[in-house]
């Protein structure tokens, strides 16, 4: 049996990029890269309020509040298909996915743009919704808005928009440390 943990993935096409990233072998049989992780690890949390540079490049620690970075997450989807898995839980431990079988960011060129196809689960097509999905629009951060909306939301909200998602999937990239 595969064993979840923290491991090096190298990204296709480069020769010194690697990354250290959570894979989730359990999950819908395994094969999962966290990107992003919040969760209650009994200490104090990652701040998530965070700017333009730090969603860039990423943040955190894989195997607790973490997120793995815009530009590492478009190298990542830009070299093969991918599908994204989003897992939510409440405070009363009910817990909802969504997934979606076709999922790529684009450059920062083009502000990180989330594209996303195929939904399936019991969470709702909420990145799909016309008024305030996220499907085909750009990241914002407090100190780059580029929403739709004429608000900074991602400084009202205290968080960074669009993304709301966790796993992605792509088995071949697993490199043992």
């Amino acid at each position: 049996m595969k064993q979840s943990g923290v491991f090096y993935l190298q990204i296709r096409g480069t020769t010194y990029w690697f990354l250290k990233v959570y894979c989730d072998q359990q999950t819908t049989d395994g094969g999962w890269t966290v990107i992003q992780r919040r969760d209650d690890f009994g200490e104090s949390r990652e701040n998530f309020n965070r700017d333009w540079s730090d969603y860039k490049n990423g943040f955190g620690e894989p195997n607790k509040d973490f997120w793995l970075g815009n530009e590492n997450i478009y190298m990542l989807t830009n070299n093969e298909e991918y599908s994204l898995r989003v897992e939510l839980e409440d405070f009363e431990g009910n817990k909802r996915y969504a997934q979606y079988s076709h999922f790529k960011i684009h450059s920062e060129a083009d502000y990180y743009k989330l594209e996303i196809d195929g939904y399936e689960g019991n969470a709702g097509d909420s990145l799909n919704d016309p008024w305030y999905g996220s499907n085909n629009s750009p990241f914002s951060t407090y100190n780059k808005d580029n929403d739709r909306s004429s608000l900074n939301c991602a400084s009202m909200l205290k968080v960074c928009l669009p993304f709301v998602y966790t796993y992605i999937s792509k088995k071949k990239y697993f490199i043992a440390t």
